[in-house]
């Protein structure tokens, strides 16, 4: 069983206006040379004309068997050696990252290309050599003294009460700089945070986007390039408390987004009908084994799928917007399931 598996299941629940067909197909070639696993993202671009889609998949400590080809590559030579070290009991890594997302770009190549990594770190544990450590197992090389500094001042003048969420490097892209993705932000903070480390909103237009995005979001996350120092594209990603009754707020948000021409009514409307859930069919070959040895007769495939959050990134002038669709898949025992369901 694979990834393109669980894709080919949820693709009745996600319209063509936010990908299309021949995108799918893309996305399901390239799921089908991954592995399933219980939580994974699809990203969407919201503008009209742009049809590019990813695929995240999140590692809970725990790295799925990928097919040993891939791993010719040096960029998955690199993953490889980094997974390592996270089940190492003595090292950083085992000890501050608490999951990782593995992000693959869209490619109408037939090689699956190596993930973009992001570490979701405990912030609370997190030294300051930690952090430096954290960022030469990234990159595969020990930081210049420039990037150091621009780390430093990056951290150093954020708010008291804004967390260090992920880090992450795109081996993909063949960068050099760290994505700090940082959390628990308010709307007026993140622009003077920024310039006094150094960024500058020349054409005032990130300015624009946070002040009228602030009010439409509880959660706030920044993330940003930092190479020698912070790189010209800057992003806000929102999202809502999970304990709040969320749908009327994001449909206000996604409203915003079409109004200020982020986002098309079409792919609005396809983006605010992906949440829900689903009981769907298995053919039993498809249990995995752990499955078919312990309750193969009563096990049920469940899918959960909600909006995770909304990013708004600006170059200078020019503002983009995704949506990331969540997925999350559980083995269930089909009897508790009704039991649960009728009481």
């Amino acid at each position: 069983m694979s990834l393109g598996a669980y894709l080919r299941v949820l693709r009745p629940h996600l319209q063509d206006a936010l990908i299309q067909p021949a995108t799918w197909t893309r996305l399901e070639r390239l799921g089908d040379a991954l592995p399933p696993v219980s939580q994974f993202i699809i990203e969407c671009r919201l503008h009209g004309g742009d049809e590019r889609a990813d695929l995240s998949l999140y590692l809970p400590r725990f790295v799925p068997a990928f097919d040993e080809s891939l791993y010719a590559d040096p960029g998955w030579q690199h993953f490889a050696s980094i997974a390592r070290a996270w089940f190492d009991e003595g090292t950083v890594l085992h000890r501050v990252v608490r999951g990782m997302w593995l992000e693959f770009d869209e490619t109408s190549k037939p090689v699956v290309p190596p993930p973009n990594l992001f570490f979701t770190v405990e912030p609370d544990l997190l030294t300051p050599d930690d952090v430096r450590v954290l960022l030469a197992m990234l990159s595969g090389r020990t930081p210049t003294p420039s990037t150091l500094s621009a780390i430093d001042n990056v951290l150093g003048l954020r708010p008291r009460e804004a967390r260090l969420n992920q880090l992450g490097v795109m081996l993909a892209r063949r960068s050099d700089a760290i994505r700090f993705v940082i959390s628990d932000m308010r709307g007026g903070q993140c622009v003077p945070w920024l310039e006094r480390a150094g960024w500058r909103d020349s054409g005032e237009r990130f300015t624009s986007v946070i002040r009228s995005l602030a009010p439409l979001g509880d959660r706030l996350q920044l993330g940003f390039d930092v190479g020698d120092a912070i790189g010209p594209r800057v992003a806000v990603e929102c999202s809502f408390g999970t304990q709040l009754p969320t749908a009327p707020r994001w449909r206000a948000l996604v409203e915003h987004l079409v109004a200020v021409g982020l986002c098309t009514q079409s792919k609005a409307d396809a983006m605010l009908a992906w949440p829900g859930s689903s009981e769907e069919p298995v053919r039993a070959g498809d249990l995995p084994d752990k499955v078919r040895r312990l309750a193969p007769d009563v096990a049920t495939s469940l899918f959960f799928r909600e909006i995770s959050h909304i990013k708004i990134t600006c170059d200078r002038d020019v503002a983009d917007a995704k949506v990331y669709l969540r997925a999350q898949h559980a083995w269930v025992d089909r009897q508790v399931l009704s039991s649960r369901l009728s009481g």
